[in-house]
């Protein structure tokens, strides 16, 4: 019932602008829409994130994503009822990323996500092979996050966490560093790799010695 209330809504919700509407009012209305759509994408994006099937509000992600569907569509009809030609440069840059950004979102369910890099580890059974895994894993997942739309470096979307204005992209962005976070520790649990890498570490330092007693040492420093 709440999808069918959604769909609804997104295709009902805007009247088509009348006909001898000026090109500021229409593409103004395509902007609005365009806004709209943005946010429930970005809304789909953290639901699906969640890995919960709903919303925080308790929406179903297919009732979502239905809805962000409808909206882009209506949003694209606006567009191509355009003519570019009738724009300054500013609303024509405006009009473009507005039309990439719709045309490259086309199915939100089959955006691909990069691939976490957790658990790849299985076979390093010493130290410093688990070390270097987890190393090489990290450095390959925190150079290329994906946020909606595009791929970035974990650099970028810490940046951006710092400046975006809308809680919801702030959100998607936060949970697009998952596969970073998951390239060191996994889920959390006792085999994680860096759970294991501790204990590694622990136990050879209990064989050889810790480097902190060797730096101690080595300045007279008793231990």
């Amino acid at each position: 019932m709440v999808g069918g209330l959604l769909t609804l809504a997104a295709c009902v919700q805007y009247i088509s602008p009348p006909t001898e509407a000026s090109v500021a009012q229409r593409f103004a209305e395509a902007e609005r829409l365009y806004a709209d759509a943005r946010d429930l994408y970005f809304k789909v994006y953290v639901t699906e994130a969640n890995g919960t099937g709903r919303s925080a509000q308790g929406v179903p992600l297919a009732a979502l994503q239905g809805s962000y569907e409808a909206l882009r569509e209506r949003a694209l009809e606006r567009l191509a009822a355009l003519d570019p030609g009738d724009f300054g440069d500013e609303d024509r840059r405006a009009y473009d990323a507005m039309q990439a950004a719709l045309a490259r979102d086309s199915t939100v369910a089959g955006e691909s996500r990069a691939p976490s890099c957790a658990g790849a580890d299985a076979g390093a059974a010493t130290f410093r092979a688990l070390a270097d895994r987890i190393y090489a894993c990290y450095g390959r997942e925190q150079s290329r996050v994906v946020v909606p739309g595009e791929t970035v470096d974990r650099l970028t979307v810490l940046s951006r966490l710092g400046t975006d204005t809308s809680s919801a992209r702030r959100r998607a962005l936060f949970l697009s560093l998952r596969p970073v976070w998951e390239s060191v520790n996994g889920t959390n649990a006792p085999d994680s790799p860096w759970r294991r890498l501790v204990a590694l570490s622990a136990a050879r330092w209990r064989a050889v010695g810790s480097p902190v007693d060797a730096a101690a040492a080595s300045l007279g420093i008793a231990g």
